[in-house]
């Protein structure tokens, strides 16, 4: 095999992830490759322990130990690799991560940067099966996450938690080059029930949006110093880690906005009846008869309760049913057009394009599966 020296990060940082997986040991200098490559600054102790947790998990290394001979014959002729091949690898492996391996004692904190391109460029799944909750504070950037109810584009002051059960995809928005977010895994202590009632987006998702103030800044600090209280592992660090993030979810529940409106039951019936006719099409005038309004009062009904009209909410419902049918399926984008109510492949391009920054086929290689 040739020398790691003689070739880039990338394919330095594959080489020593299948010389790992096939016996061999990293030195600090190995493990602060991953972290850089990974976009996580995580300590070589850290990472050490990340490491010791894998090799004791035999599902994890069951399934890592299949994509490594998957790839063994590449490996055997490394200049058959190449820049491409080794980040395709590094991708594949990244994307079977067992995060759970991430946790290790009641609060752990770190922050990761993505960028197009880069081998930290991989959306993630959380299936809802993890044995923690979830912080997520992007601080710059745009982020995409998304699952069969909601999809949110999150900026620098958007704050995420998510519960053990929560399901969803996140990663680097299809549209946008960087995403820069703090993260934190813990489990909350009993009294804190008041501090995690956030407004629901979905199951075990919730959302604040913080301003462009002085609480954005305090929180961010605040979260800031959990994450470098994370180095240290003694039980006072951990009454500190504790203690900032009780703070955090106080100043977070303060921000949080009051409980949405109940919404009118006309406009209710409304959104039904387009979401149930979504691949045949509707006319405004067929949604109105459906409500028992007429078509100039349900227009503007729905545009005092939903802040747009009902066209453009149609619009954006298809659009969004979209992207989750091409992340489920590799079906053809005409197909998915059609399915979404769109005859014409080349207009449904064009409107999916204006609303998330890039065409169907390039979120599917974006976003979907490596």
């Amino acid at each position: 095999m040739a020398k790691t020296a003689d070739i880039g990060p990338i394919e330095k940082a594959a080489i020593l992830c299948y010389r790992w997986y096939t016996g061999d040991g990293l030195v600090d200098e190995d493990i602060l490759a991953f972290s850089n490559l990974f976009g996580s600054p995580l300590s070589p102790e850290q990472l050490r322990r990340v490491i010791a947790r894998a090799r004791q998990s035999n599902e994890f290394q069951l399934l890592q130990s299949d994509i490594i001979e998957r790839w063994r014959p590449r490996f055997d002729r490394p200049a058959r690799l190449g820049e491409k091949g080794a980040q395709a690898f590094m991708q594949e492996l990244f994307a079977s991560f067992d995060h759970n391996l991430l946790f290790d004692y009641d609060v752990n904190a770190s922050s990761t940067v993505i960028e197009r391109g880069k081998v930290s460029d991989n959306r993630t799944y959380h299936p809802g099966t993890r044995s923690y909750w979830t912080l997520h504070l992007t601080t710059a950037g745009r982020a995409l996450y998304l699952n069969d109810n909601i999809e949110l584009e999150a900026g620098p002051g958007d704050l995420l938690l998510f519960r053990p059960e929560a399901k969803f995809y996140s990663g680097l928005h299809p549209g946008a080059g960087r995403w820069e977010h703090l993260w934190v895994l813990f489990l909350p202590k009993l009294q804190w029930s008041d501090m995690l009632e956030w407004r629901p987006l979905d199951t075990g998702i919730y959302h604040v949006a913080l301003p462009d103030t002085k609480s954005r800044e305090k929180i961010q600090a605040v979260f800031q110093e959990i994450v470098e209280l994370s180095s240290e592992h003694s039980p006072a660090h951990t009454d500190l880690r504790y203690n900032r993030l009780e703070e955090l979810l106080i100043r977070a529940r303060g921000e949080s906005s009051p409980p949405v409106e109940v919404i009118d039951r006309r406009i209710q019936k409304a959104c039904d009846y387009m979401r149930r006719n979504i691949a045949e099409g509707f006319r405004l005038d067929e949604v109105a008869t459906a409500c028992n309004l007429s078509t100039s009062r349900l227009a503007h009904l729905f545009r005092d309760y939903m802040g747009i009209s009902p066209k453009s909410w149609s619009n954006n419902m298809r659009l969004q049913q979209a992207r989750k049918l091409l992340l489920a399926n590799n079906d053809g984008i005409s197909l998915i057009a059609r399915r979404v109510g769109y005859d014409d492949p080349s207009q449904f391009s064009r409107y999916f394009k204006k609303s998330i920054g890039c065409s169907p086929r390039e979120f599917r290689q974006s976003f979907g599966e490596r």
